[in-house]
Order: structure tokens, then C-alpha cells, then sequence
């Protein structure tokens, strides 16, 4: 049975639940337990992924592994400037290495987001979506052997991160198999599967073993916490972090105890949470810019790399280098960091 005749069935049934206005929590409601019970529904998944638009125009060719709760292993096979990175995040330590670079950052005792929240979080992603853009369904193609729905998604405001979109929908997950992303600004970003199993038995891979030659750069979020003040004094350039950001309180402050001139602070209510650290900016070419072009305000380019569970954020000014981590919708992180402390209009 292919997915048109059921499409069509519910789009049918939607369009009657919607021609009374009063209907239409009832509808939300509806909507989203599917969704939550779509997502839920994958315990793993194992694929290919390539993507572009993150590295000039490169195509990036990745491997994913995902196994429930919460454990990912990502091996970038292309191009050759990015082979052999993986991206891994288990037993709450997530690990960046690049061995072209021999860099590895490693963030440990990270807590993963409550699995008995999950339907909290698709709720609110929900409900944020349905505010900022407007929806609708397209044609049913075929990606990686699976029948999707093309989903295709406009900003209400022009000054939205995510202007436009089109994604193919795996309807039994609720899963993007494929699509396209124009950000205000117009730096455009794609993504295709070209093959990926769900519910396959699996075991994740290894954490690569770093070679003794490479240069860790780690964080522990059990370190002590320090003052503001200590805060400021290790890096007087960055100004006061915020007692809270998008309403997370600020639970951690962090100096990195080797010869880095860094710090951190990690704002969480259990549930969301954004991870900054900041770093003295040296004013180094990067060697290998990756990520979607992003400007946080007059003369603030940053650098986004947008996953279906997290955003990163990198940009500098005044002096300091910021790398922003959060699980928040992505377009809430876009209007927190226009106006972060310690990160001016020089940025």
C-alpha cells in the first residue's frame, strides 16, 4: 500500500476538523501525539547522509549510527579535507575529533535531554513551528527506498532564521529523509539519505583512539563551579555571562584549568540547555570554516550547524570567541544570541 491513498484520507478528515476555528486544538492536540508517537516508534537508525552547503561546495558524506536513549556516532567519510571526523556522543560525553587537523574537543559529563521529556520537547517544537511558519503537503517521492511526503514550510515574518524549506517526510516516523533550507540572507543548506535502515539491530562504533600527538580541548561540566567574578578575570573581554538564558537558569560556570584562556557556562532546567564557551580570540585564519552562513546582527557573521536535536553557533568580536551548543528551537537561540552580554555590535 503506498502513502497517497492514506494522505489523501487524512487531509480530507483535517480539512473537516478545520472548517470550525474551534476545532482546531483539537486538531494540534491530535497532530501531536502522532508525532510523538511517530518519534518514539524509532528506536535506531543506521544511514548514509550526505549533505552540502556547510563546506563551500563540498558534498559532505557522512555515516550515521543512532540507538536509543540518546547514543550517536557520526564518521565523515568526504571530502578528503574532512575524512575520518567523527562526532559522537555517548555515556554523556559528546566528542568531536578531526583528525586532518589532529584536534579533538570533548565535553564530558554532558547530561542528554530526559527521555520521559521527549514529548514535552516535540510538543513545544510543535507549537513554535505552527507560529512561525506557514505549512503545506506536496508530492510523495521515494528517498533512500522509502515513500515520503514533501512538507513544505514559509516564514510568517522576514525576519525569521528559516525563510523557507521543503522536507521529505518518512510519514511512519515523522522522520526527514531529504529537503532544503533557504536562511535569511540566503545561504541555502541541503541533506539527502541515500540509504538508512530503522530498528536494525546495532552497535555503535568505537570512540576513535587520539593519537598522542593530537590537541584535546576538554571540558568537564563537574569541575567546580567558579565565581562571576573568577569568570571575569580569566577573560575580562567577555563581560558578565547572563544569570539566564531563554529562561534556563545558569547552573555552572567553568575556567578551563589547562593553559587555554577560556571559560564556560552551561544554562539548564533539566530538560533544555545551552552550553557557551568563550576563548581568547587570537585572530587565526580558520582552516576549515563549516557551517551555514548566519549574521546575528550589523556586522556578526556566524557560522550554524542545525541537527535535528541541537544547534551550534560559532562567531567572535570584541576580542573573544564564542561557541554556543543548545537543544532550544533554533529560531529562539537566533533572537537570544542578537543580544548575548559580552558580545557587541563589533561581533
Amino acid at each position: 500500500m503506498t502513502l497517497r491513498p492514506i494522505l489523501i484520507t487524512s487531509l480530507i478528515s483535517s480539512l473537516a476538523l478545520l472548517t470550525s476555528p474551534s476545532s482546531f486544538a483539537g486538531w494540534a492536540e491530535m497532530q501531536i501525539e502522532r508525532t510523538v508517537r511517530n518519534i518514539a516508534a524509532v528506536q535506531s537508525y543506521h544511514g548514509v547522509l550526505e549533505q552540502q552547503g556547510l563546506y563551500g561546495n563540498d558534498t559532505v558524506t557522512s555515516e550515521i549510527w543512532f540507538q536509543r536513549p540518546h547514543d550517536f556516532h557520526s564518521h565523515t567519510s568526504a571530502p578528503a579535507s574532512l575524512a575520518g571526523s567523527v562526532t559522537r556522543y555517548s555515556k554523556n560525553t559528546l566528542m568531536t575529533w578531526l583528525p586532518t587537523l589532529d584536534i579533538a574537543l570533548i565535553i564530558r559529563n554532558l547530561p542528554a535531554a530526559p527521555a520521559e521529556q521527549e514529548a514535552k520537547r516535540i510538543e513545544d517544537a510543535w507549537r513554535e513551528n505552527s507560529k512561525r511558519y506557514f505549512y503545506a503537503m506536496g508530492q510523495v517521492s521515494t528517498v533512500a527506498g522509502h515513500d515520503t511526503i514533501e512538507l513544505e514550510q514559509k516564514a510568517r515574518k522576514p525576519s525569521d532564521l528559516i525563510q523557507h524549506s521543503r522536507t521529505q517526510v518518512l510519514d511512519q516516523y515523522s522522520f526527514p529523509l531529504a529537503g532544503n533550507v533557504t536562511l535569511r540572507g540566503g545561504d541555502t543548506f541541503s541533506y539527502r539519505y541515500q540509504r538508512i535502515q530503522f530498528n536494525q539491530p546495532l552497535t555503535l562504533p568505537a570512540a576513535p583512539v587520539l593519537p598522542a600527538s593530537a590537541m584535546q580541548i576538554e571540558w568537564d561540566l563537574n569541575w567546580p563551579d567558579v565565581s562571576t567574578e573568577a569568570l571575569s578575570a580569566r577573560l575580562p573581554a567577555m563581560g558578565a555571562l547572563p544569570d539566564s538564558l531563554l529562561g534556563l537558569p545558569l547552573q555552572r560556570r567553568l575556567i578551563h584549568p589547562g593553559a587555554l584562556p577560556a571559560v564556560a557556562g552551561y544554562c539548564s532546567d533539566g530538560n533544555y540547555f545551552v552550553l557557551l564557551t568563550a576563548a581568547r580570540d587570537f585572530a587565526l585564519p580558520n582552516p576549515m570554516p563549516y557551517g551555514l552562513n548566519v549574521s546575528l546582527g550589523k556586522d556578526k557573521p556566524a557560522l550554524l550547524v542545525l541537527t535535528p536535536l541541537i544547534n551550534t553557533w560559532s562567531f567572535s568580536g570584541g576580542g573573544v570567541v564564542w561557541t554556543v551548543t543548545s537543544n532550544q528551537h533554533p529560531e529562539l537561540m537566533y533572537g537570544s544570541l542578537q543580544h548575548l552580554p559580552g558580545c557587541t555590535s563589533r561581533c
